[in-house]
């Protein structure tokens, strides 16, 4: 039986099916759009439309239902990122360039949680290297 693509509106065959529901695009067009969402400018479209769905009523409610689940799964994660924003809100505890690579739009990496206020300063790009690799690193903060 034949559809109508709701991207490329041709008559179609090759549509599959998921849970018994007919998706409403064709099997070239839903691989283009995967193809698209890999690129640079797909991801950055992407993350526009995220922001924007979080901003409506619904984003927001299950923006809130899951960090309520979250904070339940990792208390202490919680509790030491909060406690960290306050140090750096009273001036206690001062951002300091990247430890690996000296940039200066930095974030606060924990060690271990039960010490808050011990932190890795590093940028974003060094910070998701380092939770790639597990979280570790070798060389310990400079603020022991």
């Amino acid at each position: 039986m034949k559809h109508i693509c709701c991207r490329c509106k041709n008559l179609k065959e090759d549509f599959t099916t998921k849970n018994n529901k007919r998706l409403k695009t064709c099997d070239k067009c839903r691989a283009d759009k995967k193809r698209y969402s890999h690129t640079v400018i797909g991801k950055k479209v992407n993350l526009e439309a995220g922001r924007r769905w979080r901003l409506t009523d619904s984003g927001k409610e299950i923006t809130k239902q899951i960090n309520i689940k979250q904070h339940k799964k990792y208390p202490k994660k919680y509790k030491a990122r909060y406690r960290t924003a306050y140090l750096i809100k009273k001036g206690i505890l001062l951002k300091e360039p990247c430890f690996i690579c000296n940039f200066l739009n930095v974030e606060a990496h924990h060690l271990n949680y039960s010490q808050f206020n011990k932190v890795m300063w590093l940028c974003r790009s060094c910070h998701s290297i380092i939770h790639q690799r597990g979280g570790q690193y070798s060389i310990h903060s400079k603020k022991d």
